[in-house]
């Protein structure tokens, strides 16, 4: 699938170096869930394993530039598949293109994926209460629905988590809506045709 800068694509044995050191970087783990603090090689390569094998309950997708270098990674976990619910995690991995409009086209790239080729109804996720750039990032599509208050221990506090989730329609209305809004360029280039044609 593309986007306006991205394209996604399954993790390959080659991204495993770039993987390791993501996750080996302290800005990248802060607000990722669930991630080890030691063996980041065997995470990796249990993502990737897992991925090869059964992806009925989880999915992890690279998102690349056009110069095919990974920037970052999608996270599907808990996929329902009677409900056509799913959690969606995604992140851009090398510090220098997090402030570039990657984030945006991974975030709606996530969604469409989601959306249009896994055909889920709703996509949800969490976000650490103090992630600002996540949580503006979430409420640009999705709707809060609550706040889990102390919910993860982090370096030995707890934090809050934020829990955003957005229906199937509701994410096509907002792309409906946007036709001369912010995301117009994302949608002349086509990359939601499989939602709104």
């Amino acid at each position: 699938m593309k986007g306006l800068f991205l394209n996604l694509r399954k993790p390959e044995l080659k991204d495993m170096p770039t993987l390791v050191s993501w996750f080996r970087d302290p800005e990248f783990t802060e607000n990722v869930f669930e991630i080890p603090e030691n063996d980041c090689e065997g995470y990796v390569f249990s993502l990737l394993n897992q991925n090869a094998k059964d992806t009925t309950r989880s999915l992890t997708l690279i998102a690349e530039n056009s110069r095919r270098e990974p920037i970052g990674l999608i996270l599907y976990q808990n996929l329902d598949w009677k409900n056509r619910n799913i959690e969606m995690n995604n992140a851009i991995g090398n510090f220098k293109n997090r402030h570039a409009l990657y984030g945006a086209d991974l975030y709606l790239l996530g969604l469409t994926y989601a959306f249009a080729t896994l055909n889920m109804h709703k996509v949800f996720g969490y976000t650490h209460d103090a992630n600002v750039s996540a949580k503006k990032l979430n409420q640009f599509a999705a709707k809060t629905c609550g706040v889990l208050s102390q919910h993860i221990l982090r370096k030995g506090v707890y934090l809050d988590v934020v829990v955003f989730s957005i229906l199937k329609r509701d994410f096509v209305s907002f792309l409906e809506s946007q036709d001369a809004g912010i995301i117009r360029k994302f949608i002349r280039s086509g990359m939601f045709v499989e939602l709104i044609p």
